[in-house]
């Protein structure tokens, strides 16, 4: 009987739970792995129906190669189930003890195992623009057919920007891939992270109160009280869709999930207004009602975070700055107003360190003053 270990265990049972017909099991040396399942006959052999036989995979045993062996359970299953699997021409052998050199794994292998192990306990339909958007366009940007290598990742992201939306969502996607496919030094991606910057990066224009007061007076009405709500709570632009109002005469916004699909991993958070007083009297006086979007896109898909900052931005497109532009002006009134930068940074929903990375100009002027006496 050959041998089983624990981890083999729970993969089994995780195939056995979603109706796979194989087992994973290793050589009688354990170091190689090979499925047990029904096959199709063997080419040539006598007995021509599906019965019980094994596939040597080729595949050392050891945490990434389990991985790959669990990948190729499902990917087998599912093209018996559709009568394309055929028996590779020259069957992969388990050589004990002289090993044959490790199969290459590609880009490409590599993105298809992600893809299956991303799929594991997430429903299709409501994961389908997060996998999309947020990691086959990221995915699709490496050479499939080269081997995959840290320095192949890191080459990648450094064709973009620094400060770039698109360099920042390639680190963090290929930060995963490295560890799912346990590269050596599959930290160094995450290094160059430090050259992202959300504020400076972009160089967005950040409005003074004088020009945000009268700007509101003049915005369409339909959409002052979203204006409002940007400048003095400070809030993403698609996180005004997604708040509750209902301590609003507190002056309190909350920010929180009703399902982690609809909206996303960012913790539920209490936020508070950094403005004038006579701006939240005015935020006081309007009703407190959010301009109709449509309630799904011409596909039929649900409406993301993006969709939301678009209808907010055709709303000011004629002001000289964005609605982030108004977040990063409620951090600087902040730090004007000398509130600790922990607490604007909870508000905000990023850590202290992101807090101050990015809008280190503005405190430490902020520290020299009270250092002063000013």
């Amino acid at each position: 009987m050959p041998k089983i270990d624990s981890t083999v265990e729970k993969l089994n049972a995780q195939l056995k739970a979603a109706n796979v017909g194989f087992v994973i099991e290793t050589s009688q040396a354990g170091r190689w792995l090979r499925l047990r399942g029904i096959f199709p006959a063997k080419p040539g052999a006598g007995k021509g129906t599906p019965h019980n036989q094994r596939l040597a995979l080729g595949i050392r045993n050891n945490p990434a190669g389990l991985k790959i062996a669990f990948a190729e359970a499902l990917r087998i299953s599912g093209e018996i189930a559709l009568g394309r699997w055929q028996w590779p021409e020259a069957p992969k052998s388990e050589p004990d003890p002289e090993p044959e050199p490790e199969p290459i794994v590609t880009v490409g292998d590599w993105v298809r195992r992600f893809e299956l192990d991303f799929w594991q306990g997430r429903d299709r339909e409501q994961a389908r623009l997060t996998w999309e958007k947020d990691y086959w366009n990221s995915l699709k940007k490496l050479p499939s057919s080269e081997v995959l290598t840290v320095n192949l990742l890191l080459a990648t992201i450094k064709r973009y920007p620094v400060g770039s939306r698109t360099r920042a969502r390639l680190i963090l996607v290929y930060k995963q891939l490295a560890r799912f496919a346990e590269l050596e030094n599959a930290d160094a991606i995450a290094m160059v992270r430090k050259g992202y910057n959300s504020v400076e990066g972009r160089d967005r224009p950040v409005p003074n109160d004088a020009q945000i007061w009268q700007d509101w007076q003049e915005l369409d009405p339909n959409w002052r009280f979203v204006f409002g709500i940007l400048v003095c709570y400070g809030l993403r632009p698609h996180e005004v869709y997604r708040s509750n109002y209902g301590l609003l005469s507190d002056r309190v916004v909350l920010i929180g999930p009703k399902t982690k699909t609809q909206w996303g991993k960012k913790r539920p958070r209490r936020v508070y207004p950094i403005a004038p007083d006579h701006w939240l009297t005015y935020l006081d006086s309007l009703v407190p009602e959010l301009p109709k979007l449509r309630a799904a896109k011409r596909d039929g898909s649900p409406l993301n975070n993006s969709d939301y900052t678009v209808a907010i931005w055709r709303a000011m497109r004629h002001l000289t700055y964005t609605g982030y532009g108004l977040r990063h002006a409620y951090a600087i009134r902040g730090i004007h107003r000398n509130v600790p930068d922990a607490m604007v940074a909870q508000w905000m929903g990023h850590s202290v360190n992101i807090h101050q990375q990015v809008y280190q100009r503005w405190i430490s002027d902020r520290d020299a003053r009270l250092a002063l006496g000013l």
